[in-house]
C-alpha cells in the first residue's frame, strides 16, 4: 500500500512509485504577522513546479520522553536539590502524552511537530532540478520568517512514517534503521501489527482506533494565526482533542494557462446563471458569481489555482474512538469549520494523510 522505494542520496529525495519529493520539518509558528502570511503564500505558490502536489502536516505527538530526558539532563550538574525535583517532574509528566497529569481533564502532553511535503509525479530524472530548487527555496522561506527547516534524511523519514502507521502507546520510540538495499516499504512492514478496516474506522493491532475525517464546510475567511485554536484549548477540556491526532492539509497546482482557463470559464459560467431566474430561488448564485470573478482578477494577477483536501486524523485508545470523535468535532464547529467521517473510504483517506503520496479527496 506504500508508495515509498528508495532515497536518492545525491538530490536528497524520496523516490515513490510514481513519484518523487522531498520532506522538510519545520518549528510551529504560534503565531504571525501579516508579512509573515505574506512571504509564506508567496513560498508556497511560486516555487512548486507546474502539475505538483504540496502537503503541510502537523503531528500531535505522545512521544514526549526524549523532550523530558533532554530536560531533565541539563540539570544533572545542578545542586541535589535541583536533580531530585527534575527526577520526581520528569516520572509526573512520563505517561503524560496519552494520560492526563491532571486527573480528571484532557490535558494531554504533546510534541507538536510540522512537516512539509512536496511531489510530483515521474521519475526522478524528469524532476530532480525543480524539485531539488523548491526544497532549498522553502526552507529558505521558513528560515527567513524566522522558523527553522531541516530536509530529514531516509532514518527520520522512516522513523515519523513509522509512528503514523504503526502507534504505540510508550513515550520514547526506536528510530528505524535505514537499509539502503532494501526497498524503503518493505522496511515500514511488521509482521506483529495489522490494520483492521471498518465502515467508520480502522483498528491498528487491535490497540488503537484511528478515524480520518474531512472538511464538509469551510469558514467563510480564515488566517494563520488562527490555527492556533485548531490544536485544542488550554482552558476548556470541552475543546480538547483527548488524544494524538494528525492533521494534513494539501493542495495540488496545475499550470498557469490551465488556471486561467479554468478560472475564466468559472467565472463566465457563474455570472450567466446569475443573470437567469434560477437565482431567485437559489440565491447562492450570486455569492458564487462574485467569488469566481475575484478569483479569475487574481489569477491574472499572477495567482494560482489550487485543489485543497484537509484531514484530522486521530488516534484513540480502543474503546474511546467516539469520545474523540466528537470532541475533534466540536473543537472545529467552535471554530466555523464542519467535519465529516470518510465513510467506507477510511483506508484511502488514511494512505492519502501520508507524506509524498496520492493528493486528493479519496
Amino acid at each position: 500500500m506504500l508508495p515509498y522505494r528508495a532515497y536518492d542520496e545525491e538530490s536528497g529525495l524520496f523516490i515513490n512509485s510514481s513519484s518523487c519529493g522531498f520532506m522538510l520539518e519545520v518549528s510551529p509558528l504560534s503565531g504571525a504577522t501579516e508579512e509573515t502570511v505574506n512571504m509564506l503564500s508567496a513560498a508556497f505558490s511560486d516555487v512548486m513546479p507546474d502539475n505538483s502536489s504540496l502537503q503541510v502536516m502537523c503531528w500531535a505527538s505522545p512521544h514526549i520522553g526524549e523532550a523530558i530526558d533532554k530536560w531533565s539532563n541539563a540539570r544533572n550538574t545542578a545542586p541535589d536539590v535541583y536533580r531530585m525535583l527534575a527526577r520526581r517532574r520528569s516520572k509526573f509528566f512520563a505517561d503524560g502524552g496519552w494520560k492526563s497529569p491532571l486527573p480528571g481533564t484532557d490535558h494531554l502532553l504533546r510534541d507538536f511537530r510540522v512537516f512539509i511535503a512536496g511531489s510530483a509525479p515521474g521519475p526522478i530524472g524528469k524532476n530532480q532540478d525543480a524539485l531539488t530548487a523548491a526544497s532549498r527555496k522553502l526552507s529558505q522561506a521558513m528560515i527567513g520568517i524566522g522558523a527553522t527547516a531541516t530536509a530529514l534524511d531516509p532514518e527520520e523519514f522512516l522513523s515519523i512514517v513509522d509512528e503514523w502507521i504503526r502507534p504505540l502507546q510508550e513515550d520514547r520510540r526506536e528510530s528505524v534503521v535505514w537499509r539502503s538495499i532494501d526497498p524503503m516499504h518493505y522496511q515500514l512492514s511488521h509482521g506483529e501489527s495489522s490494520i483492521t478496516v471498518h465502515p467508520t474506522r480502522l483498528i491498528f493491532s487491535a490497540t488503537h482506533d484511528v478515524r480520518c475525517l474531512s472538511v464538509h464546510s469551510w469558514p467563510e475567511s480564515w488566517t494563520q494565526w488562527q490555527g492556533n485554536s485548531l490544536i485544542g484549548s488550554t482552558a476548556s477540556d470541552f475543546q480538547r482533542i483527548p488524544c494524538p491526532f494528525l492533521t494534513s492539509f494539501s493542495f495540488s497546482i496545475g499550470t498557469d494557462s490551465s488556471d486561467s482557463t479554468r478560472a475564466g470559464l468559472k467565472a463566465t459560467r457563474a455570472t450567466q446563471q446569475a443573470s437567469t431566474p434560477l437565482s431567485t430561488f437559489m440565491p447562492m448564485i450570486h455569492d458564487q458569481a462574485r467569488e469566481w470573478k475575484q478569483v479569475a482578477r487574481r489569477v491574472h494577477d499572477g495567482h494560482r489555482l489550487a485543489r485543497c483536501y484537509y484531514q484530522v486524523v486521530t488516534y484513540a485508545p480502543l474503546g474511546t474512538g467516539d469520545e474523540a470523535e466528537q470532541q475533534v468535532r466540536s473543537l472545529y464547529k467552535a471554530n466555523g469549520w464542519r467535519l465529516s467521517l470518510d465513510r467506507y473510504v477510511q483506508l484511502q483517506s488514511f494512505l492519502n494523510a501520508l507524506p509524498l503520496g496520492t493528493r486528493g479527496a479519496p
